[in-house]
């Protein structure tokens, strides 16, 4: 009787919080500065792919539907973002925010990330995010830094290409991508609270805030 109890509470929980919306709001920026440029910072190998169920932000509109990117002016990080513009050595390649419902870890979607700079079919920055909840909220972040160069040698390594790109134009253009840094971290977290990502050459910043209960 009490597993079964146990197991009730914990069902109602998964869906009390699939039927809360959650702000999500994240700011991706690089360091480039020497000791960032380090070369041990940087490898020309790693496994990259996107997860099945990732999710691309919808632009335009109100920003009041899941998974739709929100207008600058409902952002809560713009100080913060501003404070980083200024640093010297330093870039703010991505700020987004949007509304989700976080589930539980299997189910969690990752969310499509990318900014700076473009080449052909991909960006400088590229990745996903994804939160879930299992007793506690869990950020993992799985994002990578490239850097690309006119008739560089990748050496082997290949990026996956965005959800929903058809062909990778770096290629036909003789563009690509010699150096990669990955940034690959699971993070618990509390709702309302700023968290932070470090690595030599990126750093991310993360606030989830409880918004309102799903329509």
């Amino acid at each position: 009787m009490k597993k079964i109890l146990f197991a009730l509470c914990l069902l109602t929980s998964f869906v009390a919080q699939a039927d809360t919306l959650y702000q999500i709001e994240i700011i991706v920026f690089a360091r480039d500065s020497a000791e960032a440029e380090n070369e041990e910072n940087w490898s020309k190998h790693y496994d990259l792919r996107y997860p099945a169920q990732t999710v691309m932000l919808q632009a335009g509109g109100d920003g009041s539907a899941t998974y739709q990117s929100l207008p600058a002016d409902t952002f809560q990080l713009n100080k913060e973002a501003a404070a980083i513009g200024q640093r010297r050595n330093m870039r703010v390649l991505a700020h987004q925010a949007w509304l989700q419902p976080i589930e539980d870890p299997t189910r969690a979607k990752s969310i499509f990330i990318s900014g700076g700079k473009q080449f052909g079919a991909h960006h400088e920055l590229e990745g996903t995010i994804a939160l879930g909840v299992e007793h506690f909220l869990r950020a993992d972040a799985n994002l990578w830094l490239s850097r690309f160069a006119a008739n560089g040698a990748s050496e082997g390594q290949a990026l996956p290409l965005p959800p929903g790109t058809m062909s990778d134009s770096t290629t036909s253009n003789q563009i690509a991508p010699t150096q990669i840094v990955v940034l690959q971290e699971q993070r618990r977290m509390r709702s309302g609270e700023l968290h932070y990502f470090d690595h030599p050459k990126l750093g991310l910043l993360i606030l989830v805030t409880r918004k309102t209960e799903a329509p």
